[in-house]
């Protein structure tokens, strides 16, 4: 396969709490509904142009060439996986962190700073948050998503002399967002 660059979004999607669930649940059950779960994260990204490069354990790996398509793609995990009324993933919540930026798309799998960033802010994320980059934030055109992003921390990664402006897209309204946000580590920057 031909190696090719291309300039997207990458998103990790990661099932938060995933070891607590196989001690409290059991193997057998939490697997069940990890792996509805995913299914739920492939489709619905799906729906949204993304494109599953692949599943690790109890995240998935996708990307997205339009941005709007992305974030909208997250909002809707976060309020299918919110859903009570969906027995198959009782109790799962869902971690996301996403980037825009250039990335190798080669021999089926992604590569690249993007991607690197992407797992580092999903891994940064608490259950039920959204967290991207400044550069994607400031991509967003669609005003109901650019009206629901706050900025939100400032990140040191690895490798990198400037820390990354860190944004959360506030999907759930903005009492429910006040718990999620006591609930986080992070600190606004002052």
């Amino acid at each position: 396969m031909a190696r090719e660059t291309i300039t997207c979004v990458v998103m990790f999607a990661d099932v938060a709490g995933s070891t607590a669930m196989y001690e409290n649940l059991g193997d057998d059950l939490a697997r069940e509904r990890i792996s509805n779960s995913l299914d739920i994260l492939i489709s619905t990204c799906a729906s949204h142009g993304g494109v599953l490069i692949k599943t690790i354990g109890d995240e998935i790996l996708v990307y997205f060439t339009d941005v709007d398509g992305a974030m909208w793609a997250a909002r809707e995990i976060q309020e299918t996986m919110e859903d009570d009324s969906t027995p198959e993933t009782i109790g799962v919540s869902i971690r996301i962190g996403m980037q825009y930026g250039s990335a190798i798309l080669e021999d089926g799998d992604i590569y690249g700073d993007s991607v690197n960033v992407a797992a580092r802010i999903a891994s940064m994320a608490k259950a039920r948050q959204i967290l991207c980059t400044k550069d994607l934030a400031f991509m967003l055109k669609d005003t109901e998503l650019t009206n629901n992003v706050r900025p939100f921390d400032r990140l040191r990664v690895k490798g990198r002399e400037e820390p990354l402006d860190v944004y959360m897209y506030v999907w759930e309204e903005e009492e429910d967002m006040t718990n999620l946000a006591a609930r986080s580590s992070f600190t606004n920057p002052g």
